[in-house]
């Protein structure tokens, strides 16, 4: 059941969004670190390709999400590095 919050003004309301936003972008971070790509290269074929698409979607999700946060922090990006570790796809 969803329960309304009452808050005191645009600024809690920006605030309960940035906090969110961080929240999803350190779920996408974790789910990629999630997909072992090692059995998935040892099996290859199919299970390979698989891995490999999702770790694309996760990663253009979390792109999404990072724009989002930035947007929201009014950064436009170039504090990005200091908010979240660097990703590095395989």
């Amino acid at each position: 059941m969803r329960t309304a919050v009452r808050y005191a003004g645009a600024r809690e309301e920006l605030e309960a969004q940035r906090i969110a936003c961080r929240v999803l972008v350190e779920g996408c971070e974790a789910a990629l670190a999630s997909i072992r790509l090692g059995r998935a290269v040892a099996r290859g074929g199919r299970e390979l390709r698989t891995a490999l698409r999702a770790r694309e979607i996760l990663e253009e999700i979390l792109a999404s999400w990072r724009e989002t946060l930035d947007a929201l922090d009014g950064t436009g990006g170039e504090e990005r590095a200091t908010k979240s570790p660097a990703f590095t796809p395989l």
